[in-house]
C-alpha cells in the first residue's frame, strides 16, 4: 500500500484518476439515468403503404416542447423504406430535417432522433417523410425528454474505451501518462459543452463515414446498397458504384475503418447516429489536443506555457469551429499528423518507431491523400536526423502501400481510390497569385483573419528555410510540409474550400503549422526586450481568434448560401460589408448560455 501512494502521490496523477472513476460511473450509470427522464408520448406500432408521390410524409406524434430543453424520439424495429424524421416548430414556422435517413429494407432493433428546444418551441409536430416506395412498419416509438446528466452520460460512454484504456495507462507508467490523460479529459468535456454538431454537421462529404462503419461492424462489408443517396440528384451526397455494383463512400473507405472500434462499442446500446458521429469528432479532436501539449513539452515550453499554447489550438483555431463539431478526414489525419510529430521529436529514434511512424503515415495516406505533405515533413527530418531510419521509415511503408492498393483496387476496382484520383491540383496561372492572397487575407477564407495565431508558424517556417543551418531537423521537415501545402493550394480552382466555415482546407495541416507556431512563440517570449509588447499582441490575438472560432463552433454557418452560392460567386470571399465571421453575430451569447444551461441541473 506504501509503494502504492509513493508511486501515485502526484496530484496531478490522482486527479486524473478521480476524473477518470468519475466519468466511468457516469458511463455505466446511463440506463438508469436515461429511465428517470420524463416521458412525454408514447406510439403504437404502425405501418404505412407503399407511397406513390414522393416524399411521403405521416403525423407521429405532436408535443409541446416548452418544459424541455432535449427531445429524444426512439422508433423500435423500423424496417422497409428509407425515412427521415421531420420537426415542425409551428410557432416558428420552420421545419429541421435529421440528417440521417435510416437504410432501406434493413432490420433494425432501435434508431433515435433528437430535437432541441432552444429556450422552449412551443408545439412541435414530429413527422416521418418516407423518401422512396417500400411500405414501413415499426413497433413502437417513444418520445421522451432527455436530462443534461443523461446527455453527458451518453457522451462519456461512446469514449468509455478510451477512458479505460487512459485508466490503465495511469496505473502502470501515471508519469506519463497523466498529462494526456488530464488534458484529453478536459478538453473533451469543453468540447461536448461548447461545440455542438449542428444538424448540417454529417451532411456533406462526411455524411457516410458512420453508416460505412455500421456496415462494416455489422455485415463485414462497406458497401452502402441500402442507403438513400445512389441517386445522383439526392440532396446528400454521392455515393460511388464499384465493379461489382455495389454503392461505396466516395470519400476515403478508411476513415470508417479508423472508426469501426468505437462503432462496435456503440453497438451495445445503440446511441443515436447524430450523437454518435458528434462523440467519435470529439474524442479525436480532444486526443489531437492532448497530444499537442506533450509536443509542447518536447520542444521545451513551460507547463504553464504549453496550456495556454493548448488553449489556442483547441478555441483559436479551426480545431474548435471544425474539427469538434464534425466527423470529417482531416480531423483524424490531424491526430494521427500530431502523433506522427510527437514520435519524431523523441530524442532518439530507434527502428521500431521509425516502423510505427511508417503505419501512421500509411494510415493518415489512406484517410486522407494530402497527408502526403505530412509524410514529406517526416522523410526530410529522418534525412537529416538518419539516413538508415530514412531507408527504412520509406521501405515500411512501400511495403505496407502494397496491401492497401490491392485493397483499393478490391473496393473499387481501381487501384487508386476515386476520391484521390478525383482531387489533386490543376494548374499554375496568375490566378494561383489571387488565391494565394485569399487563403491568407481575403476577409471570408483568409487563415490570419480567422487565426492570425497561425501567422507565426509561416513566419518560423520562412525562418527555417532562410537560416537552414540554425534550424532543427523537425524545424526543417515541418516548414517544407507548410509551405509547399500552401503553394499546391494556390492551384485549386476553388481555393476556398466550398461551403465551410473559414479556412477549411488548412485543415490537414493544422498540426504541423501550431508546432511551428509554438516553437516561434516560446522564441519571442523568451527575449526580454519588447516582452511586454508580444504578450500584450499575443493576448489580443488569442481573444480574436477564440471569439471568431467560438461564433463557428456555437452558431455554425449560413452565410455560404446567401444571398447567392459562394461557389458560383466567389466575389463574396472578398465582400467587407457581408462577413462571414459577424453573420447572425447576435445570436451567441443567447446560444452560449444556453450552452451552459444545457448541462446544467433543471431547475
Amino acid at each position: 500500500m506504501k509503494v502504492f501512494f509513493i508511486r501515485y502521490k502526484s496530484s496531478s496523477t490522482i486527479f486524473a484518476f478521480f476524473l477518470l472513476l468519475c466519468s466511468g460511473l457516469l458511463a455505466v450509470s446511463l440506463d438508469k439515468i436515461q429511465n428517470g427522464t420524463p416521458l412525454i408520448t408514447e406510439i403504437d406500432s404502425s405501418s404505412y403503404a407503399t407511397c406513390s408521390a414522393l416524399p411521403c410524409d405521416h403525423l407521429l406524434a405532436k408535443i409541446n416542447s416548452a418544459k424541455h430543453r432535449d427531445i429524444r424520439l426512439d422508433i423500435y424495429q423500423p424496417y422497409g423504406a428509407a425515412v427521415q424524421i421531420k420537426w415542425n416548430v409551428q410557432q416558428l414556422g420552420l421545419s429541421i430535417f435529421d440528417a440521417y435517413p435510416t437504410p432501406e429494407n434493413t432490420q433494425l432493433t432501435r434508431v433515435s432522433y433528437l430535437f432541441k428546444s432552444l429556450g422552449g418551441s412551443g408545439d412541435v409536430e414530429i413527422v416521418l417523410r418516407m423518401l422512396n416506395s417500400h411500405p414501413f412498419s415499426y413497433s413502437k416509438a417513444v418520445v421522451f425528454a432527455e436530462s443534461p446528466l443523461a446527455v453527458f452520460s451518453e457522451y462519456m460512454k461512446v469514449a468509455l474505451p478510451v477512458l479505460l484504456i487512459s485508466l490503465l495507462a495511469l496505473f502502470f507508467v501515471p508519469h506519463k501518462a497523466t498529462p494526456f490523460v488530464v488534458v484529453f479529459f478536459l478538453m473533451y468535456c469543453c468540447y461536448v459543452v461548447f461545440a455542438p454538431s449542428p444538424k448540417s454537421g454529417q451532411m456533406g462529404d462526411n455524411r457516410f463515414y458512420l453508416p460505412a462503419a455500421y456496415e462494416l461492424v455489422r455485415h463485414g462489408h462497406l458497401s452502402l446498397n441500402n442507403y438513400t443517396g445512389k441517386d445522383s440528384t439526392h440532396p446528400f451526397t454521392i455515393l460511388q458504384k464499384n465493379k461489382d455494383d455495389d454503392f461505396l463512400n466516395y470519400y476515403p473507405a478508411a476513415v470508417s475503418i479508423v472508426i469501426a472500434p468505437l462503432v462496435a462499442w456503440s453497438e451495445t446500446w445503440l446511441p443515436p447516429e447524430e450523437r454518435l458521429a458528434d462523440a467519435l469528432a470529439k474524442i479525436i479532436a480532444a486526443a489531437s489536443v492532448a497530444v499537442f501539449f506533450l509536443l509542447c513539452r518536447r520542444i521545451g515550453c513551460t507547463a504553464g506555457g504549453s496550456a495556454l499554447l493548448c488553449g489556442a489550438f483547441a478555441f483559436a483555431t479551426s480545431q474548435f469551429s471544425i474539427h469538434a463539431g464534425g466527423l470529417y478526414s482531416h480531423t483524424i489525419t490531424t491526430f494521427f499528423a500530431l502523433v506522427a510529430l510527437w514520435i519524431l521529436t523523441l530524442p532518439s529514434l530507434t527502428a521500431m518507431q521509425a516502423l510505427l511512424l511508417a503505419l501512421l503515415s500509411v494510415v493518415g495516406m489512406a484517410c486522407r491523400h494530402d497527408f502526403a505533405f505530412i509524410i514529406l515533413g517526416c522523410s526530410i527530418t529522418l534525412l537529416l536526423r538518419s539516413r538508415h531510419l530514412l531507408f527504412l521509415y520509406l521501405g515500411a511503408m512501400g511495403a505496407l502501400l502494397v496491401p492497401t492498393i490491392y485493397g483499393a483496387n478490391l473496393l473499387y476496382g481501381q487501384w487508386i481510390p476515386p476520391y484521390m484520383l478525383h482531387h489533386g491540383p490543376r494548374n499554375i496561372s496568375v490566378a494561383n497569385l489571387k488565391a494565394f492572397a485569399g487563403l491568407l487575407i481575403s476577409p471570408n477564407r483568409g487563415l490570419f483573419i480567422y487565426s492570425p495565431i497561425l501567422a507565426f508558424g509561416y513566419i518560423r517556417a520562412i525562418l527555417a528555410i532562410a537560416k537552414p543551418r540554425k534550424s532543427t531537423p523537425l524545424e526543417l521537415g515541418l516548414a517544407a510540409t507548410t509551405l509547399s501545402f500552401l503553394v499546391l493550394l494556390t492551384s485549386f480552382s476553388m481555393w476556398w474550400g466550398g461551403w465551410s466555415y473559414g479556412p477549411r482546407l488548412f485543415c490537414s495541416i493544422l498540426g504541423p503549422l501550431m508546432v511551428l507556431t509554438a516553437m516561434q512563440l516560446k522564441d519571442l517570449v523568451e527575449r526580454p526586450r519588447g516582452r511586454a509588447l508580444m504578450v500584450a499582441l499575443l493576448t489580443l490575438v488569442l481573444v480574436w481568434g477564440a471569439f471568431v472560432h467560438t461564433k463557428g463552433a456555437l452558431i455554425g454557418d449560413g452565410w455560404n448560401g446567401s444571398p447567392n452560392n459562394i461557389d458560383q460567386h466567389p466575389e463574396r470571399l472578398w465582400d467587407v460589408t457581408d462577413l462571414q465571421i459577424f453573420r447572425d453575430i447576435k445570436w451567441l451569447p443567447i446560444l452560449f448560455r444556453e450552452r451552459i444551461l444545457d448541462f446544467m441541473p433543471s431547475s
